[in-house]
């Protein structure tokens, strides 16, 4: 049974839609980027610092996490 009307449904889509803008936006999108890339939150000060970064920034830590992180699971020591 639906209980949602095709108004309601969008109002519905149209909300979700704007806190997925808000989450992947410039004041939250190194954290969001962080999370969808499968990466666990970290709360050290380092990678807290690192979600606030500059977006060149922010990717360049990011970049040299994963290969850290790549190697890791490799055993490439």
């Amino acid at each position: 049974m639906d209980h949602y009307d095709d108004e309601r449904f969008a109002d519905i889509t149209a909300t979700l839609d704007d806190v997925e803008s808000l989450i992947t936006g410039p004041v939250l999108g190194n954290a969001a980027h962080w999370i969808q890339s499968s990466f666990d939150v970290r709360f050290f000060e380092d990678d807290v610092r690192s979600y606030r970064l500059p977006r060149t920034e922010y990717m360049e830590y990011y970049r040299r996490v994963s290969e850290e992180w790549e190697r890791a699971v490799n055993f490439e020591y």
